[in-house]
């Protein structure tokens, strides 16, 4: 398949002719690490380096953070949860990889501050990023931020969190295609100037292993059919298990087990390109200019995570994931609120706070924690009925509500697609008929 493109080439797409000229094809992998990684002139460095591109109206996508403060204020319930099952060790370590601007872990700390002070007094927060122009906010985070500039965690002998919201999607992934009973590899190579797929047996042992365990999981894959594998999630998990001494590995992002990641309804394959708030199936245009993401198979994150010395505590959707933490009683509260607030500030944060549990939104994104040193530990996030969630309940009108900042995307401007369904939705979320 060849797909072409009128734009004049980023220095990424021309580092990747190059390479692909010097050493014939490569795998999708390395296109994809060039072309979202690549120092001068990937998706990623482009982004963090232009002035203004990283404020929530220059941006390709949201993100969780983005919509609504809300997100980091449930996730810091769960944290001090996490903190008292440690035994409140100080420091209590909260480390977010792949921080981006550090807007989570903004929020996470003031949700700690207002809602559980003594975690909030033992926390200390690492902040790390491939990219150092990234965490800016200094100010922010009252000393307690250390920013690392690093593409895993580089500690050791940690007590705490480790914290990743939509950080797996953008690893680089292997793409392959079943061609008569065989999985095979789908290389990027170029003709007549233009990027080209060629198929080709595994580029190596590992990936020919995941091919097969797949193939022993979803066994109808018909001729044609295509998917990813990330082989990088691996040993991101054995790395991020070697930090921990005692603590728990939060991942939130999309996806999905294996057996359904690579079901027939996928049949192309999950790989999505991102520009503009359009999404698009094609890697091969605007090359450093778009971002390019895959979803995550959680079901082998776990099974890497068990390897590691990992063991998985729960599994569920974003959406019941933050309601099992009180999302629908901060909502309830908002709408009590609006006699103290103006409509013009009830509605954004309403609209924000929806999207965070909305299936067809964020709500449908997975969070699965995984713990060292806490083998029998029950966290409320995975459990309908628990303690976080009654404490919320209970303090009714005195529950400090987090509002939207500058910082945070104006959904309810019409920057997200579905911002008009709010109305109908919080009828949903806090069980009004």
């Amino acid at each position: 398949m060849a797909i072409r493109s009128d734009l004049p080439p980023t220095e990424a797409e021309l580092a990747i002719r190059a390479e692909i000229a010097r050493d014939g094809g490569i795998t999708f992998a390395r296109f994809m690490e060039l072309a979202l990684f690549s120092v001068r002139g990937g998706y990623y460095s482009a982004l963090r380096s232009a002035r203004g591109r990283d404020e929530p109206g220059g941006r390709d996508y949201y993100t969780a953070p983005m919509a609504h403060p809300l997100f980091g204020q449930l996730l810091a319930l769960q944290l001090d949860e996490v903190w008292h099952l440690l035994g409140q060790p100080k420091p209590f370590w909260v480390v977010e990889l792949g921080c981006g601007d550090g807007l989570l872990a903004r929020d996470v700390l003031a949700g700690l501050q207002t809602m559980a002070p003594d975690c909030f007094a033992a926390t200390r927060c690492a902040l790390v990023d491939r990219s150092a122009s990234l965490t800016r906010r200094e100010g922010a985070f009252g000393g307690r931020g250390q920013r690392v500039v690093a593409s895993g965690p580089p500690f050791r002998d940690l007590v705490g969190c480790v914290l990743s919201n939509e950080l797996l999607d953008a690893f680089p992934v292997h793409r392959f295609q079943a061609q008569g009973g065989a999985l095979r590899e789908i290389f990027v190579s170029l003709c007549d100037g233009r990027f080209v797929e060629e198929l080709g047996a595994p580029s190596s042992t590992r990936l020919a292993e995941r091919l097969e365990s797949i193939r022993q999981a979803a066994p109808g894959l018909g001729e044609g059919w295509r998917g990813e594998v990330c082989l990088a999630a691996e040993g991101w998990v054995g790395e991020v298990a070697r930090s921990l001494k005692r603590g728990v590995v939060l991942t939130v992002d999309y996806g999905d087990v294996t057996e359904r990641l690579y079901g027939p309804e996928r049949r192309g394959g999950t790989l999505q390109c991102y520009f503009r708030h359009t999404v698009s199936s094609s890697p091969y245009v605007r090359v450093g200019r778009q971002d390019i993401t895959a979803h995550v198979d959680f079901r082998a994150l776990a099974a890497f995570g068990e390897q590691a010395g990992l063991r998985t505590l729960g599994y569920t959707t974003q959406g019941q994931f933050l309601r099992n933490l009180g999302a629908d009683h901060f909502v309830q509260v908002l709408r009590e609120a609006g006699r103290e607030l103006s409509q013009e500030s009830v509605a954004p944060n309403r609209t924000g706070m929806l999207e965070l549990v909305r299936p067809e939104g964020f709500g449908n994104f997975k969070v699965v924690a995984q713990a060292k040193g806490l083998d029998d530990a029950a966290l409320s996030g995975f459990q309908e009925e628990n303690a976080v969630r009654e404490r919320v309940r209970t303090l009714g009108k005195a529950l400090p509500l987090p509002l939207l900042s500058r910082e945070h995307a104006p959904l309810l401007a019409g920057r997200y697609p579905h911002a008009a369904e709010a109305q109908h939705l919080e009828r949903g979320v806090t069980g009004d008929g």
